[in-house]
């Protein structure tokens, strides 16, 4: 609940945790407190706790800066670049166009297959409809291939060679990771269920450009190489986001760098809290609906909580 907040429709957005079913549905709620994407690297997930909640010490805020200079040349030598989160569409589009249409190859257009009701679910899938590379082009993973050997959601490579059916069509595309190893991704049929009837599915290979990535697309990834540019960004848990991709400082280049970018949602701060000290009101079934939360400004809340009436009696198993 900290990383980036819901997107608000016509009303002001709400976490899941303020609907009035949460603790009804929800009894017993713990926290998770062990880091796996950053384990070992206690200086960096020391930073990571303190914009979590956006709470950064004089010291933090230093190393922050000074990632800026971050040597990234022992992957960029081997013709393997950062990948570049940044805030607006805009900008990275027009990073990843332009970086594709530099690179003195033939493209390839490889161009997905639906099947079922792809009016409702084409647009938000995340294999893209159509996709253009090139020898050379930076690209990342989009699923798990082999987790054991680093091919997981988020593994960034170079496009080496396209594999070529008998019939000419591309078959695979063989890509070089960072790790070094080189293997070749094949198409992936993604699904979309509702109950237990499949509604949709998409066979595309699972790859995208990886020049650059919006901070919004990049959340729930793990970027091994990443250079980050915080210009204009202004929203909730956005900075903790784009910085806690990164598995090591070490592989983490930070641009555009200002304490005043980095913002916790306090109704979510609030939550949190109270779920690690294990306050009672977090798990308590009979208070079910949650309090109720108006507007004060554009970047803060007041609570104007009421007493919640008792959750309806039960009826069958």
């Amino acid at each position: 609940f900290l990383q980036l907040p819901p997107v608000a429709g016509r009303k002001s957005a709400t976490f899941a945790f303020e609907a009035k079913c949460w603790r009804r549905c929800f009894p017993e709620q713990k926290a998770l407190s062990r880091v796996f994407r950053q384990s070992g690297d206690d200086a960096f997930l020391q930073i990571l706790g303190e914009l979590r909640i956006a709470k950064l010490s004089n010291k933090s805020v230093a190393l922050l800066k000074c990632l800026k200079h971050t040597d990234l040349s022992e992957w960029t030598s081997r013709g393997i670049e950062p990948t570049r989160l940044q805030c607006y569409n805009a900008d990275v589009d027009q990073i990843n166009e332009a970086r594709l249409k530099a690179l003195d190859q033939k493209g390839e257009r490889l161009d997905c297959v639906d099947k079922g009701d792809g009016d409702r679910y084409a647009k938000h899938h995340p294999y893209a409809s159509s996709l253009r590379l090139k020898i050379g082009a930076q690209v990342m993973l989009l699923s798990n291939l082999d987790v054991s050997a680093g091919l997981a959601n988020g593994a960034r490579g170079v496009v080496e060679e396209f594999v070529r059916a008998p019939s000419n069509i591309v078959d695979g595309v063989m890509v070089r990771w960072v790790s070094g190893k080189t293997t070749t991704v094949d198409r992936d049929a993604k699904t979309v269920e509702e109950g237990s009837r499949e509604v949709f599915s998409r066979s595309q290979f699972p790859l995208r450009l990886a020049w650059a990535v919006t901070i919004h697309k990049a959340q729930g990834q793990t970027l091994d190489l990443l250079e980050v540019d915080l210009r204009g960004c202004r929203e909730f848990g956005q900075a903790y986001v784009a910085i806690s991709r990164a598995t090591a400082m070490k592989r983490l280049r930070v641009l555009n760098f200002d304490p005043g970018v980095v913002k916790a949602h306090p109704r979510a701060v609030e939550y949190v809290d109270r779920l690690l000290r294990g306050d009672a009101s977090v798990y308590d079934p009979v208070d079910a609906a949650n309090p109720i939360f108006a507007p004060e400004k554009e970047d803060g809340w007041i609570s104007t909580k009421t007493k919640a009436p008792p959750p309806p009696a039960r009826r069958g198993p």
